[in-house]
């Protein structure tokens, strides 16, 4: 309760004035705060954390068979009491054992229940993972929405000072009704836009808000846009390979089908215990209680099972097989989504450079078709054509800008390096 009491504190200021009537404006939230916020309200990780509680159930119990059990009985038994006389007998006491010796039976259970754990762990993280990663796409996409509304809110206001400038030179006849006509449509077009982004950035405030459990507005973070770590592509897969959450999960799973395996293979051999029996036996022809107390040994060993202990056998060893060839699968696509995802890192990083040099120069052509616009020397249409060239450029940059942000998240997904901490 205190950590979540904590994490949700940078939500305070925006709640504050509610008490009072007060509205205030959504908090801004970090990305680091974000993927913590949404961890801790994810479904997937609270299923995840009680297949881990039960993993931890299933130790406990593999761990009891090597404890002392004492456990209390009563019992009534009528029957020959020697050769010539009948009886019936009650019988109350207590009976403790200890297992002495099983060939490593015990210590198979144990080993395979605790890989087990160690698996269900690895999934808590990979659970993690997974839901900081739908979150830091959803935050993402909405400070792309942001940007690409701030360029388009732009056009739509140098259309409308366009469209309120053309038609007061058609008054006067320095222009034409097609002129107004086009600016008019490119105008009504920038709304169109406007309103589209719009409804897009609603969509993923909530899908945001869902993640988070609060409305709240991201803060934009120069770590979206960078990654200051040069990595190279062989390190980002050994990484990959020695991090990421589901190849550890399905590595666990392996260790402790294996050990299962093992015990499956020595089904058959005896299981020795130490028995003590303490009782008080009452005798209805005598009419008495009498103390009585063993101490022995137990083998059991099974004999005849219908084959059921060879198809014990048989299905671990599927099962075996299946988890390394679940493993050796996800290695491959591993490996092949870590490359991949490198090396369109560093082609995205180029792209970025050259699409931002691109809308600056676009800017200072537009800004120099103003100017020659003003002078007469270059047409209205001319001017809007470099206007719509100048908004291009700048959302492909845009674009490019948020592509490169997502892939840098992806590959710490891959890795195992997406903080959820």
């Amino acid at each position: 309760m205190t950590i979540r009491m904590g994490l949700f504190a940078l939500l305070s200021a925006a709640l504050a004035g509610q008490a009072s009537g007060q509205s205030a404006p959504p908090a801004c939230v970090t990305l680091e705060d974000a993927l913590r916020l949404s961890v801790l309200n994810s479904p997937e990780v609270n299923a995840a954390e009680a297949d881990r509680d039960r993993a931890l159930a299933d130790l406990t119990d593999a761990r009891s068979i090597s404890r002392p059990q004492l456990s209390a009985f009563a019992r009534t038994q009528a029957g020959d009491e020697g050769l010539t006389g009948a009886g019936i007998e009650n019988t109350v006491g207590l009976r403790a054992s200890q297992r002495l010796y099983d060939f490593g039976a015990s210590r198979l259970d144990r080993e395979a229940s605790e890989s087990l754990v160690r698996a269900r762990t690895f999934a808590i993280s990979s659970a993690q993972t997974r839901a900081a990663l739908a979150t830091a796409e959803a935050f993402i996409g909405l400070l792309e929405i942001n940007a690409r509304l701030d360029i388009t809110s732009e056009r739509e206001v140098f259309f409308a000072r366009q469209l309120e400038a053309t038609s007061r030179a058609l008054q006067i006849g320095g222009a034409t009704r097609a002129d107004v006509a086009e600016i008019a449509a490119r105008s009504a077009d920038a709304v169109g836009d406007r309103l589209e982004l719009t409804f897009e950035r609603d969509r993923l405030s909530t899908a945001l808000a869902t993640d988070l459990g609060e409305s709240v507005s991201p803060c934009r973070s120069a770590r979206l846009l960078a990654d200051d770590d040069q990595t190279s592509i062989v390190d980002s897969v050994n990484s990959a390979l020695g991090n990421n959450s589901e190849l550890q999960v399905l590595t666990a799973e392996i260790d402790a089908q294996g050990a299962r395996l093992e015990r499956a293979e020595r089904n058959r051999l005896p299981a020795i215990e130490l028995v003590g029996i303490a009782s008080y036996a009452y005798d209805d022809r005598r009419n008495n209680w009498e103390f009585r107390d063993r101490i022995g040994v137990d083998i059991s060993v099974p004999l005849i099972s219908g084959r059921a202990l060879n198809a014990e056998r048989r299905r671990a060893s599927a099962d075996l097989a299946g988890r390394r060839s679940e493993r050796a699968a996800l290695r491959r696509e591993l490996v092949e989504a870590v490359e991949v995802s490198s090396r369109r890192l560093m082609s995205l990083e180029a792209q970025l450079a050259r699409r931002r040099a691109v809308a600056e120069r676009q800017a200072e052509q537009f800004n120099a078709a103003e100017i020659e616009f003003e002078a007469g020397l270059r047409t209205l249409p001319e001017l809007v054509d470099d206007r719509l060239d100048l908004e291009n450029a700048r959302l492909e940059a845009v674009a490019i800008e948020f592509e490169l942000a997502r892939e840098h998240v992806n590959l710490q997904a891959l890795t195992g390096q997406l903080s959820t901490k």
